[in-house]
């Protein structure tokens, strides 16, 4: 490839590209622990609450000072009844 195709910096396209590629995959494994161990912690009956704590974190504002239970009960949904009773 021509110096004149590399990047800004000087680098070869492949390797910023794999650079981003590498911290996007190691940056998703992170986050997958996170959510797991939130599932983990919090003391549901079933997965059932786990689609909407996964839309609550990934895909609310997160400038919007909404808590989770209010965002629950904006949906009709009340997190008492997700939680095992003891």
């Amino acid at each position: 490839m021509k110096p004149k195709y590399y990047t800004k910096s000087g680098n070869h396209p492949d390797d910023v590209i794999n650079k981003v590629k590498t911290f996007i995959n190691e940056l998703q494994k992170v986050q997958e622990k996170y959510l797991n161990d939130l599932m983990d912690d919090l003391n549901l009956k079933n997965d059932i609450l786990d689609d909407w704590i996964f839309d609550y974190v990934f895909n609310e504002d997160s400038d919007i000072e909404e808590m989770f239970t209010e965002y629950l009960e904006d949906r009709g949904k009340n997190y008492e009844d997700f939680v095992k009773k003891n």
